[in-house]
């Protein structure tokens, strides 16, 4: 009965979440459409009609999101792990990202052990890796370095994401893993979804591990995502 009680909250928990995420892009998209019913200069019409699109998008990626994410949380345990050499996967995540860091003029140095590996799920944790970099990516400065670092500490293994972006505002660092909350990207136009850092997590918590993330002391600003496995 409990396990009942508690699925079913958990269903009318995130038909909450949804309903309240998809009001304002909803909206924008009805507010642009009936204006589209009256005559306006050609570029006023194109704007209304990005303003659809992105806004289409943005909610696509909200239910993807929602998907992904009660996907892993519907797991209590992870449903394959695997022998995983992370210098090999960090090679995987930099190839895959080679035309994002390209424009930036961002290389992104790796610092991982040949010998280093880890049990779990390595599709899992490629996702969870790109998704910090992506942010790394957004709010890096051009020119800028991303660095990615692993190491064997008191039989734990440490997997550091380094970047030299502007960090995170203090008033954010307490929210950065809860579902829908994010801060302005510099690049984009377009609003983050604010469901990748909390698919992060429950990766890591599959795996039996821990992630923080903090702002870089001293001259060279900066984040940094320590995930502890």
């Amino acid at each position: 009965m409990r396990d009942t009680l508690d699925g079913r909250s958990y269903v009318e928990n995130y038909t909450q979440i949804l309903t309240h995420e998809l009001k304002s892009p909803l909206a924008a998209i009805r507010g642009s459409s009936e204006l589209l019913q009256e005559d306006m200069p050609l570029e006023q019409r194109r704007k209304f009609l990005t303003n659809i699109q992105n806004e289409t998008n943005r909610s696509q990626r909200i239910i993807d999101g929602l998907l992904k994410l009660s996907h892993l949380e519907a797991q209590s345990q992870l449903r394959k792990q695997e022998n995983i050499n992370l210098l090999s996967l960090a090679h995987r995540l930099r190839d895959s990202h080679k035309q994002r860091l390209a424009p930036k003029n961002i290389p992104l140095k790796i610092a991982i052990p040949a010998e280093l590996n880890i049990q779990g799920d390595e599709n899992l944790l490629l996702a969870a890796l790109a998704n910090l970099l992506e942010n790394s990516i957004h709010f890096s400065p051009e020119n800028g370095l991303i660095k990615l670092a692993a190491e064997i500490s008191a039989n734990k293994t440490i997997i550091t994401l380094t970047d030299q972006g502007p960090g995170i505002p203090d008033y954010a660092l307490p929210r950065v893993f809860e579902r829908f909350y994010s801060i302005s990207r510099p690049d984009s136009s377009q609003k983050s979804s604010g469901l990748g850092l909390a698919f992060v997590k429950e990766i890591i918590d599959l795996h039996q591990g821990s992630i923080t993330l903090e702002n870089i002391s001293g001259p060279e600003q900066g984040t940094c995502a320590t995930i502890v496995i």
